[in-house]
This record gives structure tokens, C-alpha cells and sequence, in this order.
């Protein structure tokens, strides 16, 4: 995410507890990569609602269809991002095999790293 961050806005959406979230983000030292970063307990509405993908979209000051949202949850991320507008990448690392009709996801990677390349 540091690489992708030289280049583009990047985000955190998550339905983790703030303090929680917030620490973790210390820890790893990771905290300034994130242009905006959004909690779901802050906010008052939890993934997978389009809305909080929006919301996200709106503090990075872009539209949703500008947007690439990476996640590992399918039915969290996915589909939620799908919902908002997005393009969504879904962050597989057991290389499931996982569809639904409803939102597929544009891209599907089992490496963080892969996501530098989607995105240069």
C-alpha cells in the first residue's frame, strides 16, 4: 500500500472498533499511508451498506466509479463496493474460487503486491 500511496489517495474502510483499528495501524506503521480512514463504529454504518463506501469516496474527494476498493471479505467488500459504484479487487489468499451473480469481482489477487500492478 506504501507504493500505491506515492501515486494515488488511498483509503481504509473497516467495521473494526476504533481503538482497535487505530492501534493496529500504529503498529504496523501504517497510519500516514492512509489518506482517509473510516470506521464503521465513527460512522455509524458498517460494511457491506454502499454508503459507507461513498462516504470513503467523498473524504477522498473522487466518485465512486474512480474508485478501487481491496478487500477479503466477499460479502463485505465485494459486494459492498460493487453496490457503491466501485471496482472492486477481491484480496483472496487462499485462491478460492467465489462468484456471485450479483457482484463480481473485477479483479482477484492472492498478494497485496499484485494490486500495485491493477492500479499503475
Amino acid at each position: 500500500m506504501k507504493t500505491v500511496s506515492r501515486k494515488l489517495p488511498v483509503g481504509i474502510v473497516t467495521n473494526g472498533f476504533p481503538d482497535v483499528q487505530y492501534r493496529k495501524l500504529e503498529t504496523l506503521g501504517l497510519r500516514s499511508v492512509f489518506s482517509c480512514i473510516v470506521l464503521s463504529e465513527e460512522v455509524g454504518i458498517r460494511k457491506p451498506d454502499p454508503r459507507i463506501f461513498q462516504y470513503a469516496a467523498s473524504l477522498l474527494e473522487t466518485q465512486p466509479r474512480d474508485c478501487l476498493y481491496v478487500g477479503d471479505s466477499y460479502a463485505n467488500d465485494v459486494i459492498g463496493a460493487k453496490r457503491a459504484g466501485m471496482q472492486a479487487c477481491w484480496f483472496d489468499r487462499n485462491r478460492s474460487v467465489h462468484g456471485d451473480e450479483e457482484a463480481m469481482a473485477d479483479f482477484v489477487v492472492s498478494r497485496l503486491r499484485e494490486v500495485a500492478r491493477i492500479v499503475a
